[in-house]
């Protein structure tokens, strides 16, 4: 357990762990609290962090005088088999400044008691960029993957390329920025996140991306396997507040989720609930079969001016469902596509 820093601290602070083993400790692994402003950066390579009575790697940042800046990188290392509430968690708690995190070849599986990898952005931190690279987060007690955005006026950018997120007792990816006028973006490339929602809670989905501050929620679902949710919408993706929602899918499979009780459980589900646009723009095959409920559910709540659907609806294909496509309307929307050849 690591103090560094103070919140007068300006300098630059480098911190690199490489071929470092943290195996069975009561508690973490390796658990830093940095009180300071100034760029601070860690790297982690070719390390071991599994087996802990707590988190694996846990890095606290909090500074509250400047904008100040977080750089995490963690490649080739694993996280297994923790005890703690996270396997990894980093916590970035500033007034303005920059977290970015990036994870490659890296595993994080089978943590007991809660998610694989947590990464929180607090007070008013302007931007939370996370990038993941042919990583596994799977067979974890709560979350695999979990990116939240606690505050107000940020931006959220998420890449996930080659990523395997199954079987996790909650969601296998949540995507969170709730914070006032925060704004999500998330890119996801050769993704399979299927079997989640081990715990049948409703609210857990293979995949959720939700943004309720109003600024916006930027999709892009290309190669996406995300089936067998027990508990809700394979693929939830939802903009609470006045933001637009543009969703692009391209190859993705979302079938077989199951209603849990009253719930009822969608391949996709798509919504906006406050007055933005919604835009589906389908470049490739959307395969939603054996359903819950519907296989593409596409919702405007709120005063929304307009909807549309670029692309043949010839893409969505979807069978023993409820409706293999229904798009809601609450008030007057514009819903424009292409319609099948035949």
């Amino acid at each position: 357990d690591i103090n560094v820093g103070d919140d007068d601290d300006d300098d630059a602070l480098t911190v690199t762990l490489k071929n470092v083993i943290a195996l069975d400790n009561a508690e973490a692994g390796f658990d830093v609290d940095v009180d300071k402003d100034g760029a601070t950066s860690f790297t982690v390579a070719k390390s071991q962090f599994s087996e802990n009575g707590g988190a694996g790697l846990r890095i606290d940042f909090d500074a509250t005088t400047s904008a100040p800046s977080l750089d995490v990188r963690v490649e080739q290392s694993s996280f297994n088999n923790n005890w703690g509430l996270f396997a990894v968690e980093i916590e970035f708690n500033s007034n303005g400044g920059e977290a970015n995190v990036e994870m490659r070849n890296s595993l994080v599986n089978n943590n007991v008691d809660g998610d694989g990898v947590n990464i929180v952005a607090q007070n008013t931190v302007a931007a939370l960029t996370t990038v993941f690279e042919k990583v596994t987060m799977s067979g974890n007690g709560v979350d695999g993957l979990f990116v939240d955005k606690l505050a107000n006026g940020g931006a959220v950018t998420v890449g996930i390329d080659k990523g395997e997120f199954n079987g996790n007792g909650a969601s296998g990816i949540k995507l969170d920025a709730s914070g006032g006028g925060n704004s999500l973006v998330a890119v996801l490339l050769d993704v399979v996140a299927s079997n989640n929602c081990r715990d049948g809670a409703a609210g857990d989905h293979n995949i959720e991306m939700r943004d309720t501050g109003g600024g916006g929620l930027t999709a892009s679902l290309t190669n996406v396997q995300a089936n067998n949710c027990r508990a809700d919408d394979n693929i939830a993706i939802n903009e609470g507040g006045p933001g637009d929602v543009t969703v692009t899918l391209d190859e993705v499979e979302a079938s077989s989720s199951v209603n849990r009780g009253p719930i009822l459980a969608d391949g996709i589900e798509i919504t906006e609930g406050s007055g933005g646009t919604i835009t589906i723009n389908l470049e490739g095959r959307v395969t939603v079969n054996d359903n819950g409920d519907d296989g593409l559910f596409v919702r405007e709540a709120g005063p929304g001016p307009e909807a549309t659907i670029n692309g043949s609806l010839d893409l969505v294909r979807g069978k023993d469902n409820g409706s293999g496509l229904r798009v809601e309307v609450r008030r007057q929307m514009t819903i424009t596509t292409q319609l099948p050849d035949n």
